[in-house]
């Protein structure tokens, strides 16, 4: 069985008592799978995603666009961390990923996007909540023009 010390805010979860903790099963599987997304896509790893690259990006882009684009890249990340698991010789199947069972895109704000994932693991499910910025999808002016007009309503 693979085990990984806890995470909590991208750092190494230390208790109130001064230790870290061991995760696996169900809870690793969520952790590896919230790491995957959060980590800046490495090509030579082939793992990680590129919903960094997202804010990289100047141009107007249609809100169902975004959506796609969003849906794409995490997509793109899971697959990614799935192909990885195959290799691990010490993944049970209590962590691997064996699904992706939907993507589901939100747009929330002018500059920002929220999407759910769920995946399958074993007999379980994993649901997990991100943002992802989206500065790129109007130019500064515009986009302060629109979130000064939602806050006058």
């Amino acid at each position: 069985m693979g085990y990984t010390l806890r995470m909590a805010n991208g750092d190494i979860y230390i208790s109130s008592y001064g230790f870290t903790e061991l995760i696996s099963g169900i809870e690793k599987a969520e952790q590896d799978l919230g790491e995957s997304l959060l980590t800046v896509y490495n090509p030579s790893e082939d793992y990680g995603s590129e919903l960094a690259d997202l804010d990289k990006n100047t141009i107007l882009v249609p809100k169902l666009a975004i959506q796609g684009i969003v849906s794409q890249k995490v997509r793109e990340a899971v697959l990614r961390l799935i192909r990885k698991q195959t290799s691990d010789k010490l993944l049970t199947k209590a962590e691997e990923i064996s699904e992706i069972e939907s993507i589901t895109v939100r747009s929330i704000s002018v500059s920002q996007a929220l999407f759910v994932i769920l995946v399958r693991v074993a007999e379980s499910r994993i649901f997990k909540k991100f943002s992802v910025p989206l500065k790129h999808v109007l130019p500064d002016s515009l986009r302060e023009e629109l979130e000064r007009k939602a806050r006058l309503k």
